[in-house]
């Protein structure tokens, strides 16, 4: 193989193979990032064909189940995180909100629970919580209470 013919294999096979291929995929990953769209129909068709292939089938036919449950209509919460709660739980027939966070292990502390109330980022049933002394009966928690942290976090709460 002569220079000619090697720097013809260099430039049209290895640069403007492997490397262009990269670069249009990762130009068209930023697009799609930046926009926050995406860009082919089938998405949701080939993210579960993804999770089915990693998890497996049943692993991935619970998680999506959970999904709609929790984000798709209805708001069925069979498949939600649940928290049982006993009669000891409760101080003079009620349970504080930073407590009841705390037990259901949506916050790790007291002061954290603290904070996602002040930011605004908890809701009891269909409210959001603004204060942080705010109580719950022991009757309302018996019918079943849902918190909600942030957009996406759900947990029933039980007596």
């Amino acid at each position: 193989m002569n220079l000619e013919e090697f720097m013809s294999v260099l430039i049209w096979d290895y640069m403007w193979g492997l490397p262009m291929v990269v670069l249009i995929l990762a130009t068209g990953l930023y697009i799609t990032v930046r926009t926050g769209f995406f860009q082919f129909r089938g998405f949701g068709t080939a993210m579960k064909h993804a999770f089915r292939s990693i998890f497996g089938k049943e692993e991935a036919d619970k998680a999506l189940a959970a999904a709609k449950a929790l984000f798709g209509a209805g708001g069925q919460d069979e498949n939600m995180p649940t928290t049982v709660l006993t009669e000891a739980d409760f101080t003079d027939g009620a349970i504080g909100i930073m407590d009841l966070m705390v037990k259901t292990g949506l916050a790790p502390s007291k002061s954290e629970a603290r904070r996602l109330i002040q930011g605004g980022g908890v809701v009891a049933g269909e409210e959001k919580v603004t204060d942080v002394n705010q109580k719950f009966s022991a009757d309302a928690i018996r019918q079943g209470l849902v918190l909600r942290k942030g957009k996406k976090v759900f947990h029933k709460v039980m007596l």
